[in-house]
């Protein structure tokens, strides 16, 4: 039940201090130095000569004064990306309202430029508005600044009248799906109101801007409002911010949700996954079945594991997937304790046949997709889920480099003088890439991509899992040499075939279902090096795609020291390569390696 006087105390605290009548004519007045730095940035930025990546060591002309820069570089790296994130900073610093109305107008702009239905990853806005959110975000903005944002998005919701009723609607629906989750980020409780306000917005973008603030601000009573947002979704960007916010609702604990509406939640989520076919959208929907556990959910899983094992022809959008398939089983050993094999369905019935009628649910554990049993299908270890699987292998000139000390080297299959008599890191990829590829059954379809300093793929297509293909693979692989940078992205991107622009509903451009990510170290060359930029890029991209991204790290700074030239080092980053790689893997339902022999 709401406190209306929480809510309102709360909400008076923050408009006291938000913008005055005036609006945005006071914000041509400023004559401080950064309200002057800032007008001359903005106006740039609107005419659309604000480029992330302009630099050429210092900024001949920069819109920020030095002064006003802590630790501006006389020399490196300082693009217009560097100078839009200390500006934002600075105007977050002195944190008036009036700073919060200078910050949402930069966000405005670089909201219509990427268009209202497009998902746009990447670009020059895309690094802007980026850098803007997490400017904004975090408990320490100052009250100015979070009573802007909240104005904002009370101000545009409103009710419109339809042939079948009143519906809510917002008046800006893209910029406030994009600042819900930042006022969630300020922890306020009473919140909760206006985000669950946001989740009755007919605008899909909305409904899942609020899923995600209220996943984040982690209060279990809205489990049953969030539930409802999920009724009549079809679209798998739709369907997983709030199916991601169902399990981490049903695991709050400051409050936990209520019996009455964890049972809302899963009743709502199995009406879900029997209505959906497409796999993309499925799949998030299982991991709520596994989170809030329920007897009920069983049957339900085991007709979708009959439906993935023998698939109802016809239908557009192929409800067949490994990564869906593997699941589904997961969630089925989970919640049961028994144990049958993914692609014998048939056993599965028998046993629950037998046992349903006294049938109590396992004790919960956690468990990996394939963890605690033989997988014969393993790249370094993980498991080969997916029926349409990428293998994206780094080949820059470090692969030449030992794997591990210990390790002999084989004659053939790459490596160089570099590896000492070792086993090189080329040569133990290309080992196991083949014994994962020869393990796949007939009905798989795979590719390999290649990248150093650029990229190329083994076929233009998936191809079929077939002895000619296997083979010709195998012939291929030994011809393969390392040497040259390392363009990680790009290899990424071209196995996952990202789009910067995609309409919303629309067919992602690739039938991929599961990627493995092999390198030994951080991007140096190609599209994009920033590691926080990559994992950004790529989480926003698959939040519909759902293809599971398996990562294995086969670096190591000792040997990799050994092997640099004197005063050589590996590109300065804000992150390890190992934590990349671990992260890239958790953010996208993967599993993270690395192997040590």
């Amino acid at each position: 039940m709401r406190s209306p006087s929480l809510s309102r105390g709360f909400l008076f605290l923050l408009l006291a201090v938000s913008l005055p009548a005036a609006g945005l004519a006071a914000l041509q007045r400023g004559k401080s130095p950064l309200d002057r730095a800032y007008q001359r940035w903005f106006r740039a930025f609107k005419a659309g000569k604000i480029d992330p990546e302009d630099a050429k060591g210092p900024l001949k002309t920069p819109y920020l004064p030095r002064s006003m820069v802590r630790d501006f570089p006389t020399r490196g790296l300082y693009t217009r990306l560097h100078e839009a994130r200390a500006l934002f900073g600075l105007l977050v610093g002195r944190g008036t309202a009036e700073d919060g109305e200078r910050l949402l107008a930069v966000l405005e702009v670089a909201l219509a430029r990427q268009g209202k239905e497009g998902q746009a990853v990447g670009g020059r806005e895309w690094r802007i508005r980026r850098a803007l959110l997490a400017a904004l975000q975090g408990r320490r903005v100052k009250a100015g600044i979070q009573a802007a944002i909240l104005d904002r998005v009370r101000k545009g919701l409103r009710t419109r009248k339809t042939k079948d009723g009143e519906v809510k609607a917002h008046d800006e629906p893209g910029l406030a799906a994009a600042l819900l989750p930042v006022l969630a980020s300020y922890g306020t409780p009473s919140l909760r109101y206006v985000l669950e306000e946001c989740l009755e917005v007919e605008d899909p973008r909305v409904r899942a801007g609020a899923c995600r603030a209220l996943g984040t601000l982690g209060s279990g009573v809205s489990i049953a409002a969030v539930a409802r947002a999920l009724r009549g979704l079809v679209h798998p960007e739709d369907v997983r911010p709030v199916a991601d916010a169902l399990v981490l609702l049903a695991g709050a604990r400051r409050p936990p949700p209520g019996e009455r509406g964890l049972q809302a939640a899963l009743s709502t989520a199995q009406d879900s996954l029997r209505l959906l076919k497409d796999w993309r959208a499925r799949l998030p929907l299982v991991g709520v079945l596994r989170a809030i556990r329920s007897a009920s959910s069983v049957p339900l899983l085991l007709g979708l594991l009959e439906e993935c094992a023998n698939p109802t022809p016809g239908l557009r959008s192929d409800p067949v997937s490994g990564t869906l398939r593997a699941a589904v089983h997961d969630a089925l050993v989970d919640l049961t304790g028994f144990y049958a094999s993914p692609r014998e369905p048939g056993k599965w019935r028998s046993w629950w046949e037998a046992n349903r009628d006294e049938f109590r649910l396992a004790p919960a554990r956690e468990t990996a997709i394939g963890k605690g049993k033989t997988v014969a299908r393993t790249f370094f270890g993980i498991p080969v889920t997916g029926s349409r699987v990428i293998f994206v292998l780094d080949v820059s000139g470090s692969m030449a480099w030992p794997f591990a000390v210990g390790t002999r080297a084989r004659p053939k299959n790459g490596g160089g003088p570099s590896s000492g008599g070792h086993e090189s890191r080329l040569q133990r990829a290309k080992k196991e890439l083949l014994r994962a590829v020869n393990a796949l059954g007939p009905d798989a379809r795979f590719n390999v991509v290649f990248f150093s300093g650029g990229v190329r793929s083994w076929k233009k297509k998936l191809v079929q899992a077939s002895s000619k293909n296997k083979r010709t693979l195998a012939a291929y692989l030994a011809k393969v040499r390392p040497g040259g940078g390392t363009a990680l992205y790009d290899g990424l991107e071209t196995g996952l075939k990202i789009k910067t622009r995609r309409k919303r509903g629309a067919r992602y451009p690739t039938p991929v279902d599961e990627v493995f990510l092999l390198s030994d170290g951080m991007p140096s060359v190609g599209t994009v090096l920033d590691p926080v930029e990559i994992l950004s890029r790529v989480r926003e991209w698959n939040q519909g795609a759902n293809v599971r991204i398996n990562t294995i790290f086969v670096g190591s700074r000792k040997i990799d020291r050994a092997h640099l030239p004197p005063g050589a080092a590996n590109p300065a980053s804000r992150m390890r390569p190992e934590d990349f790689m671990s992260r890239l893997a958790k953010e996208n339902y993967g599993v993270y390696r690395r192997p040590t022999r």
